[in-house]
């Protein structure tokens, strides 16, 4: 029976042993996979973390390139800024895009107007720290217009100027006549 006591004692040892050892790896194994997790949740965080702040400063730039629009539109915005936003990992909206409308239209008859107006419009798209491509754009238009302007206002010149020379022709033919 000692044998079998010690044989059982034994078993018991070797089977308590065999447990231990499966709860240790058991254990191990989890402490590793609860580092993994943790790992990668640390990761994660950081990654999310990362994305909020590039977000923030996207919407920051984004809102001033907007404000810097309408502050030098001298009152040619029609409409305060539009923005195009997405969801952060937050939750929260956060602008990633914009536009301001600013009238870009000729003033009609009227070329000194016209090019005012368009220096304006060149100012406002031109006003952001980074302008966009779309700003380049709207200030190269704004441009155009400006020599359509020019061409227009010493077309108008020319014809005044005729004018003017054949009414001083015919007046001083009625005076010396």
């Amino acid at each position: 029976m000692s044998e079998a006591n010690s044989m059982l004692v034994s078993n018991d040892i070797g089977s308590s042993a065999k447990n231990n050892a499966s709860n240790v790896s058991s254990v191990s194994h989890q402490n590793s996979s609860s580092n993994s997790t943790s790992l990668l949740k640390q990761k994660f965080s950081a990654q999310v973390e990362q994305q909020l702040q590039q977000l923030i400063k996207t919407d920051q730039e984004v809102r001033a390139h907007e404000q810097a629009h309408i502050a030098a539109s001298g009152g040619l915005a029609t409409s305060g800024p539009n923005y195009v936003y997405v969801t952060g990992p937050d939750g929260k909206l956060y602008a990633v895009g914009g536009d301001v409308n600013v009238d870009v239209s000729p003033v009609p008859n009227n070329p000194d107007a016209t090019i005012q107006k368009m220096d304006t419009v060149i100012r406002a798209a031109l006003a952001p720290a980074q302008p966009s491509t779309q700003d380049y754009t709207v200030a190269s238009q704004a441009q155009m217009a400006i020599i359509q302007a020019q061409e227009q206002k010493t077309i108008m010149e020319r014809q005044k100027s005729q004018s003017n020379s054949g009414n001083s022709k015919s007046t001083q033919i009625n005076t010396t006549v």
